[in-house]
């Protein structure tokens, strides 16, 4: 419960208004003293009962409210959240109306408001204090002029005593002035005290911050720091060092510091006494050094170090301090050799032609950079089993003579013990280490390069396409211990070698590849072409300007002048799939003519992809182009005999149908029975070649352009219907029933509904002929995004896979064969295609679950918001027959890519105008 309490009295509003709740609640005990003092008022007869009782209420209920005021946040609506000075009101007019009533005991009222005035002083500045202390001494004016004038003479009836009034009342008037102004006293003092300590706080975080800050700085950059103090005498004094400093040397922070003849143990031998010197340089007080050395840290290893130093010298010129850093410049250091060393190798790599010529220069740059006496190279035979030295390099030819001699001669086996350190690194293809080759039991070759002085040693593989092709090996008269820096160096140094052979291989595949390609490109008669956005420049292939009859300098360079050569017709079409091809990313291809150089017009096919850089702006545009006039004219032609053939044939063919319908139909009397059965084949064989000859007029006046469209706002449900019951007869006569269904109703679209029912009646008639009697066919319509689709779905055998790729082709058929189950021409299809692309429409066709097919085709859903009821049609169509667009045709999709422009890219990426 106390927990419940002390949870329940805890305002909202953070630690700040949680105080001004604790000395809400402390202020209260002065209230409770007060109620104690109306009590005894009230028992001594110095306050009537009725006054005493509501001067409780009052003070009850104003501690009520200040406490509701905190406890629910609405103090923190005032300026000033603690309510002190409406605090201070409340209570000294309360006092004020007590001491009215009380008439004798009023002086004791009058000292509690000096006693609550107090409690403002330490939280009120001076202004605000001097208004309140002129409300207590007006408000006291007032209670010593009323009972004069007339009014409540007090408990006991005795009127006031006027002197004594006014006494008080100048006492009041003095002390409470005195109290406001001294207010400001301590109102300033505590504030430059509050601000001092927070300063301090600041400074105290700031400096733990940076502290901590600088801690990890070093631990990152392995900067340690240190100072000694020289004692008496120039010996040794106390010394400090940074955690740091005892990583670096693999020493424990728990640990002394070492005395410096330890700490010059670490030191390589090598550089002890350039460390000597520069400890012992005591100069000015202001001078300062810096040396590089190598230490050995315990555990092993070698770190390169900067050592920086700062003398402190006394009043008296004699050294007293020295304090400086220690920087672990091992990774600087590596840097360098490797670089310097990987400068040198790929200088000696890029001025030969191949490793044979490059490797006794390669032996000599890294033998010399880190003063081996002597190297050599071994190559593994093709057959992997021997190790056969092609090259060696050795500084001192006299003394080393012998031992190059010998290295050339020897074959080893890669499983002979003398295989060793060569072994080792062939498995691993990792470079290996020999401290002393004389003293090792695993070197073969120990007597050898005994007798030739030769000591430390180690072997660099150079690995190629995941093999060892190489292996060097380097040689020193002095042991010298495993140097984990010229390892990895060594390594680097491998891989670059290694590359250098991949890298010549793949120039001579390269090379052979470009060969083969030019030669195919040469035999196929293709040209090339690539067009930069940002420079607007077109380069072209030799075969493109062979192919147009024009030299190399008459070619346009741009896409302007590219332009100038497309034929008038193509121009529109052309810069349609340019534009496109950008904005979605997509190759595209066309038929188009361009001018010859002789000035006549020839048939190109054009393919071509744009490319974007990282942030998905357009930069370049290739393709090629392919010269189709041959299978132009032949087209021309074979179109040319089809119509005369089919225009020769329809006018004969229709007398042969007429006169064998009026035979059947007995005008020349009654026919023999198997004189009739002749005819009504006759009749039915010439009623199929004529629908033939139909189908391939059509076809040509579609291709050629010449099919007259009307173009309107069809409602799809409508026509959909109207299709289903003009052919509901014809597929009863397979035994198929046709159903409609669908979802888009009152939805329209553009186009010439008589084509549009030619097309629905092809896919209905296919759909019956080739589904099996007593199945269904459906024709549903549906919304595919933005556009309106009608589904034709069977349930037939479905068509071949090998078949989908010729299904709108021209007289295809799965069953080619006389004997095919149903009969037709096989231009049904490529009709329905050729009228859909005339009309901006889609046709395809997909699987249907559970065997059958599904041929749908897709229009633009036409926007019942247009004012005009019928649009001028204005078709647009490309070389290749590209989709119809109309004259209120919507803008295409917004691009993928959105080049904008830049510094690079001109404001028009679609000069082609």
């Amino acid at each position: 419960m106390p927990a419940l309490l002390i949870r329940w009295i805890t305002p909202p509003g953070g630690a700040r208004q949680a105080v001004r709740m604790q000395r809400f609640l402390t202020g209260l005990a002065g209230s409770l003293l007060l109620l104690l003092a109306l009590l005894y008022c009230v028992l001594t007869g110095l306050l009537g009962r009725d006054t005493g009782i509501f001067a409780a209420a009052l003070v009850a209920g104003l501690n009520l409210l200040f406490f509701a005021a905190f406890r629910t946040g609405i103090n923190l609506w005032f300026a000033d959240p603690s309510l002190t000075a409406y605090q201070l009101v409340a209570s000294s007019a309360t006092l004020f109306y007590i001491g009215y009533y009380a008439g004798p005991a009023r002086p004791a009222f009058l000292f509690a408001v000096l006693t609550v005035f107090l409690f403002g002083v330490f939280r009120l500045r001076t202004r605000q204090l001097l208004a309140i202390a002129l409300f207590d001494i007006l408000t006291y004016a007032v209670l010593i002029v009323w009972p004069l004038a007339g009014g409540h003479t007090g408990a006991g009836g005795a009127p006031p005593d006027p002197r004594l009034e006014v006494l008080l009342l100048l006492m009041m008037t003095v002390s409470l002035t005195g109290f406001s102004l001294l207010a400001g006293q301590i109102v300033a003092l505590r504030s430059n005290v509050e601000a001092r300590n927070r300063e301090l706080a600041d400074a105290v975080r700031s400096l733990k911050r940076r502290q901590s800050e600088l801690s990890e700085l070093q631990q990152l950059v392995k900067l340690g720091t240190w100072s000694r103090n020289i004692g008496s005498g120039g010996h040794e004094g106390s010394a400090v060092w940074s955690d740091v400093m005892f990583q670096l040397y693999g020493l424990t922070p728990d640990r002394p510091v070492p005395p410096r003849e330890q700490i010059r143990q670490f030191v390589h031998v090598q550089d002890r006494e350039r460390f000597d010197r520069h400890l012992d340089d005591t100069g000015r007080s202001d001078a300062g050094g810096e040396i590089e050395l190598r230490i050995m840290p315990r555990g092993g290893g070698m770190r390169w170090v900067r050592v920086q130093r700062h003398n402190v010298i006394g009043s008296d010129g004699v050294l007293q301090r020295q304090y400086g850093t220690l920087l672990d410049i091992s990774g600087a250091k590596q840097s360098e050799a490797r670089l310097l060393m990987q400068h040198a190798v790929t200088r000696v790599l890029s001025e030969s032609a191949s490793l044979g010529a490059a490797m006794p220069d390669i032996l000599r740059t890294i033998a010399g950079s880190q003063e081996w006496v002597a190297a050599a190279c071994w190559r593994i035979t093709p057959e992997h089993q021997h190790l056969r030295c092609v090259d060696v390099w050795q500084r001192d030819q006299a003394l080393l003579k012998d031992f190059s001699a010998q290295q050339r001669d020897i074959r080893i086996a890669l499983d002979e013990d003398r295989a060793g350190m060569l072994l080792t690194a062939w498995r691993c293809q990792r470079p290996g280490w020999i401290e002393d080759v004389a003293q090792a039991p695993s070197f073969g070759r120990r007597d050898a390069a005994a007798a030739a002085g030769l000591h430390g040693a180690f072997v660099l593989p150079v690995v190629a396409g995941g093999a060892v092709v190489r292996m060097l090996e380097f040689y020193s008269h002095d042991a010298r211990a495993p140097d984990a820096l010229l390892l990895d160096l060594a390594q680097s140094l491998g891989n670059q070698i290694g590359q250098f052979i991949e890298r010549r291989s793949a120039e001579a595949a390269l090379a052979t590849a470009r060969e083969h390609l030019d030669m195919a490109v040469t035999a196929s008669g293709i040209g090339f072409w690539d067009f930069a956005i940002g420079t607007g420049q077109t380069h072209y292939s030799v075969h493109v300007s062979e192919m147009l009859g024009y030299d190399a300098a008459s070619m346009p360079v741009s896409q302007a002048g590219f332009a100038g050569i497309v034929h008038p017709d193509e121009r529109a079409a052309l810069r349609a799939a340019h534009a496109d091809g950008i904005a979605h990313g997509k190759p595209y291809a066309m038929e188009l003519r361009l001018r010859m150089a002789d000035g006549g017009w020839h048939w190109f096919r054009g393919r071509a992809q744009a490319f974007y850089d990282p942030q998905g702006r357009a930069v370049r545009v290739a393709g090629s182009l392919a010269d189709i006039e041959e299978r132009k004219r032949i087209d021309r032609a074979k179109d040319e005999f089809v119509a005369t053939v089919s225009h020769e044939l329809r006018t004969p063919l229709t007398s042969i149908r007429g006169a064998l319908g009026l035979l059947d139909g007995g005008v020349a009397g009654e026919l023999p029975v198997d004189a009739k059965e002749l005819v009504r084949v006759a009749l039915s064989g010439s009623e199929r070649l004529s629908r033939l000859v139909n189908d391939v007029l059509n076809l040509a006046k579609i291709e050629a352009g010449a099919t007259a469209l009307t173009a309107t706002a069809v409602k799809l449900d409508t026509l959909v219907a109207e299709a289903v019951s003009a052919n509901q007869t014809y597929c009863s006569g397979f035994g198929v029933t046709l159903r409609a269904g669908g979802g888009t109703r009152g939805a329209r679209l553009y186009a010439d509904p008589d084509r549009l029912m030619q097309v629905l009646t092809n896919l209905i008639s296919n759909a019956a002929k080739f589904s099996p009697a007593g199945s269904e066919v459906s024709v549903t319509t549906a919304r595919a995004g933005a556009r309106l689709r009608v589904n034709v779905i069977d349930h037939g055998s479905g068509i071949p896979a090998s078949f989908h790729d010729r299904i709108f082709q021209k007289f295809a058929q799965v069953d080619g064969s006389d004997a095919r189950a149903q009969q037709g021409s096989g231009l049904g299809l490529s009709i329905c295609q050729a009228l859909m692309t005339e009309m901006g429409g889609v046709i395809d066709f997909a699987g249907t679950p559970g065997g059958g097919t599904t041929f749908f085709i897709e229009f633009p859903e036409y926007d019942l918001d247009r004012t005009q009821e019928n649009l001028a049609w204005t078709p647009a169509r490309m070389a290749t027959g590209a989709a119809v667009r109309y004259a209120d045709q919507p803008p295409p999709d917004p691009p993928r890519h959105s080049p904008g422009p830049s510094h690079d890219t001109p404001a028009d990426p679609h000069p082609l105008r």
